[in-house]
This record gives C-alpha cells, sequence and structure tokens, in this order.
C-alpha cells in the first residue's frame, strides 16, 4: 500500500502497524537517497520528515511542485529526488536564494510566491510551504490558487510558536488533513541537532481536483 493510501485511513486503528511496515518496506530505498545528500540540513527539514516528504511525492506524482523556503536545499534535495519516477515541473522560492544548493531540474526565485502569475493550478499540483510564514494565511493563498496538495512545515508568525493553523481541518472543501508522526523507532531518524519537545510536524492538506 502506497503512502498517500495509508494516512487516507487516517481513523484506521491499526494505522501505526501499516505506517511501521511502510518505513520496513521502504526504509533501504530512503538512507539510500539520504546518503547521496552533501550539503547541510541544519535549520530545516529533520531526517524524519524528509522520509514523508520523498515517499508522499512519489504517490502523488503531481505534474507541478512549488517549494516556498527554499533556503540550503534540503528538502529541495528529495524534492527533485523523488521527482525522477515521473515529469513534474519545480519551483522554488526563497527572498534570499544565496545559501541554496542549485539543482538543475529546478527553477529558482527570489521572491515571494504569489508574486509568480502563470504557475499550474488544480488537478495534480502541490505545494510545500517552509518557509517560517503564519500557515493560515498560505492556506488561503494556496486555496484562491487552487492547488490541490498542501504541506506545511514551520509557522512561527504566532507568539507560542504553534506549528497547526486552526483552519487546516475547518477547511469546507477538505478531502482529509493529516498530521504525520514523528519517527523515532529507527536510529536515521534520531536527528541530535532538533529538540524533541519542538519537534515540527508536517500537515497535510488535499482538496478536490478542480476544487475553486
Amino acid at each position: 500500500m502506497k503512502l498517500h493510501e495509508i494516512i487516507k485511513t487516517h481513523q484506521d486503528p491499526v494505522l501505526w502497524e501499516k505506517i511501521s511496515d511502510f518505513i520496513f518496506k521502504n526504509i533501504k530505498e530512503f538512507k539510500t537517497v539520504l546518503n547521496g545528500y552533501k550539503g547541510t540540513h541544519l535549520g530545516g527539514l529533520s531526517i524524519a520528515e524528509a522520509f514523508w516528504l520523498y515517499f508522499l511525492l512519489k504517490d502523488i506524482k503531481p505534474k507541478q511542485i512549488i517549494e516556498s523556503g527554499t533556503f540550503h536545499g534540503f528538502s529541495l534535495y528529495f524534492i527533485k529526488e523523488a521527482a525522477k519516477s515521473f515529469s513534474t515541473k519545480i519551483i522554488s522560492f526563497d527572498i534570499d536564494q544565496t545559501k541554496s544548493q542549485k539543482y538543475p531540474e529546478v527553477e529558482y526565485y527570489s521572491h515571494d510566491w504569489m508574486d509568480k502569475k502563470d504557475l499550474v493550478e488544480g488537478e495534480s499540483t502541490f505545494v510545500f510551504f517552509d518557509d517560517h510564514m503564519d500557515q493560515d494565511k498560505r492556506l488561503q493563498q494556496a486555496v484562491a490558487r487552487n492547488q490541490e496538495h498542501i504541506l506545511f512545515h514551520d509557522n512561527y508568525l504566532s507568539l507560542t510558536h504553534s506549528h497547526k493553523p486552526i483552519r487546516f481541518c475547518d477547511m469546507q472543501d477538505a478531502i482529509f488533513c493529516y498530521t504525520f508522526l514523528p519517527l523515532y523507532n529507527d536510529s536515521i531518524f534520531v536527528d541530535k541537532s532538533k529538540n524533541n519537545q519542538t519537534y515540527r510536524w508536517l500537515t497535510y492538506v488535499q482538496r478536490p481536483a478542480g476544487a475553486v
């Protein structure tokens, strides 16, 4: 069973067993991909979060992938590696691209994603927000630009540093909303650069294809 299909059964009492089985079957592939990364990931995704991102994209196979928040390019590395198995356009936005590793498969822009007007909308579009912005605002933007798949990481505008926007699971047109669990059952996922108490979970929202 694919990761995207597993998380759609998020109310299943044996969900964690399914996820554990998925990790066991796919960890070797992920380790191989991870070992190919030569840069830094300090301040970016944890290794566990990169695992979810990589396999979610491989399952969805979107025709357009947008990242808001390039930074060093750690998450972008897994995006472009996942995209080797299908045809897509990858676009990454950051107001400062000077720290970013540059991959030939990616279009880079040094401005906000809302400033680019010719993005693909509708079915099989994927936008990943990892930009320390207010996620409620980003969610509204993604809906306005008709993005089907929306993934969130970081939300630092709140005084309490809450990483889950209040409207995630209250969207009227959302098919479902799922927050990925942290992974510490394999040594590869133990990230000593991060404190477990401030672990930044990924939250994924899927909207109906073609919704407006």
